[in-house]
């Protein structure tokens, strides 16, 4: 299987790299496909495996905003016996909010959709659009809380919108996707 691969790759890539906290993210993100992949009696110990890679490469990077948003996803939405835990990620998220003007709101959407708050998780984002309206990963995140909304014409001209400020051609791509992926639906609703 190739996560199981690529689990052995990147352990023994940790081993010669242990100071990297790109590849402690890449290995905890395998390590949760694999616990999605897994029985019900091995999901939680990948889960937590990933949990520690993850905490170890925010331990290793503290700046990286996007280190601390995958950590503060994973304490929402894992079950507890997975190492779940939605106090650990509002109290993350709170702390993020104060220090990163991108990631912080991103962070505080995370929680907000937790708790199924979308007009206030719009609100946030929309104040941080007025201070940086230029930001593509803000302008994303409001697309995907309109399509969450039933709003695609509107989200379709965020990503667009996204898709021109985008600081990496990933992301660029990937918004790209999204117009791509809404147009096609679009036409699939008219048929």
């Amino acid at each position: 299987d190739q996560a199981e691969n690529a689990a052995d790759f990147l352990q023994k890539a940790h081993k010669a790299f242990p100071k990297d906290a790109d590849l402690l993210q890449l290995a905890a993100m395998n390590q949760f496909t694999l616990a999605q992949q897994a029985s019900i009696f091995s999901a939680a110990g990948h889960a937590k495996d990933g949990l520690a890679l993850l905490k170890q490469a925010v331990q290793l990077a503290p700046e990286d905003g996007d280190l601390q948003l995958n950590l503060i996803g994973f304490y929402l939405q894992a079950p507890g016996i997975a190492g779940g835990d939605e106090d650990e990620g509002k109290k993350l998220a709170k702390a993020l909010a104060d220090k990163d003007p991108v990631a912080g709101p991103l962070a505080q959407v995370l929680v907000l959709n937790s708790d199924d708050k979308t007009d206030e998780a719009l609100k946030v984002i929309d104040s941080a659009l007025q201070q940086q309206p230029q930001q593509s990963r803000l302008l994303a995140q409001k697309a995907a809380l309109l399509l969450g909304k039933k709003q695609a014409a509107e989200a379709a001209a965020l990503y667009q919108q996204a898709a021109q400020y985008a600081e990496k051609p990933k992301q660029k791509l990937s918004y790209l996707y999204q117009i791509g992926r809404l147009a096609a639906v679009e036409q699939q609703d008219k048929t």
